[in-house]
């Protein structure tokens, strides 16, 4: 996995990994998928988590190891020891997994639960420090474009099965496919949009405009230069290439507390209606739950 290798890339990536709410929540990952890409990209939040202080707490140790990789070694921690403090904390907190979960992915309590959080968090601290240093006005202007392309090797993809030892191809296409569903266009068999194109965000389980895109995915983005944007179409030779995007406001529409403010409620009881055709709930706990 790449580190940011950049002060900028250090400081953007450990203010992801500290400055989010917590959503405490009983929704699946499914059900959270549903949510408004502000919240999904806003919050710190794990499936079926709903103790808020137990997730800070797991917040806290997650920004230390960001801290680790950002200030040098030996700062912080190293995933081994946050491992093991996540367990310890957990253990303290008297969670216990849904009946009939118990040591399987959805139990908090294991490594491979453990593992999923660690890596898809500093995955995603990273890569926001990355995604911004790609859209400063110099990045823009030379690479108005990214490709997305596949990074890390994983044993069974996306779009393949394990059947009795054997990798099986069900959807090779299986990214192009999501990809194209998101509105993407296809140049020259390639995934490239330009930086500031929805896509990004629509292709992105978090409803985040940058990699990983999904739990333990190996795809990643690689810039696009300005002559290749011209040449497949994505820009004019005369067009201006607009402002570097804003940092995005990791709390917007939630307090550091994880409190919902009025409009950013009504706007998750719709997109749960549409997408799930359910309502949900805040309870007196400030835990969000399917009602």
């Amino acid at each position: 996995m790449p580190l940011p290798s950049q002060p900028m890339e250090y400081a953007d990536a450990l203010a992801f990994a500290r400055q989010r709410g917590v959503l405490p929540t009983t929704l699946t990952s499914d059900e959270l998928q549903a949510l408004p890409a502000e919240i999904r990209r806003s919050a710190f939040f794990s499936s079926q988590v709903t103790e808020a202080g137990l997730l800070q707490d797991m917040q806290d140790q997650l920004g230390e190891l960001t801290r680790g990789v950002s200030d040098g070694p030996g700062l912080g921690l190293d995933q081994p020891t946050v491992r093991l403090k996540l367990k310890q904390i957990i253990a303290r907190s008297g969670y216990q997994p849904a009946a009939g979960r118990q040591g399987t992915i959805s139990d908090l309590r294991t490594d491979a639960r453990l593992n999923l959080i660690i890596e898809t968090q500093q995955r995603l601290a990273q890569g926001y420090g990355q995604f911004q240093r790609a859209n400063s006005g110099g990045a823009r202007l030379a690479f108005p474009a990214q490709e997305l392309v596949r990074l890390y090797q994983r044993r069974v993809p996306r779009g393949f099965e394990e059947i009795k030892g054997r990798i099986v191809e069900r959807n090779p296409k299986y990214w192009l496919d999501r990809w194209q569903a998101a509105g993407g266009e296809v140049y020259d068999g390639r995934m490239i949009a330009l930086k500031d194109s929805p896509v990004w965000e629509g292709i992105s389980r978090f409803g985040t405009p940058w990699p990983p895109f999904d739990f333990n995915s190996g795809m990643g983005v690689k810039n696009v230069g300005r002559r290749e944007c011209l040449r497949l179409g994505l820009i004019e030779p005369d067009q201006k290439i607009e402002d570097p995007r804003p940092q995005y406001a990791l709390d917007d529409g939630m307090a550091a507390s994880g409190n919902f403010d009025a409009a950013l409620l009504q706007r998750l009881q719709d997109s749960l209606k549409s997408g799930l055709g359910q309502d949900f709930q805040v309870n007196a706990d400030g835990i969000l739950e399917a009602a």
